[in-house]
């Protein structure tokens, strides 16, 4: 048996909306137990694209170096991971974290 983390989460998928907002009495957390397995690898491939997305991303600067990235993260109650941004459609709660990347010495 593989230990198990508890994610806090709310069950975006029994949410009900009214005017584009989900109501109050809808909007009620839960811990879900997800596998440790499940979300090194899920966190293990987000961190991998992060990685390729801004090496390539900063081949193409001229004048500035990139210092460092601080990216937001959720994770939803069955461990996927992604970024959070202002225009992300879903209204899942998640629990969120910061991650900076700071680039290797070389």
């Amino acid at each position: 048996m593989s230990d198990t983390i508890k994610v806090f989460s709310d069950g975006a998928d029994q949410l009900t909306f009214r005017n584009a907002l989900p109501s109050a009495a809808s909007v009620t957390g839960r811990l879900n137990d997800v596998s440790a397995d499940v979300l090194q690898r899920n966190l293990a491939t987000l961190m991998k694209q992060v990685e390729t997305l801004f090496a390539s991303g900063s081949e193409h600067l001229e004048a500035f170096a990139l210092k460092e990235v601080k990216v937001s993260v959720g994770v939803t109650g069955s461990g996927e991971f992604s970024l959070l941004g202002l225009t992300k459609a879903s209204a899942e709660l998640k629990s969120t974290f910061e991650i900076t990347f700071i680039p290797k010495q070389k």
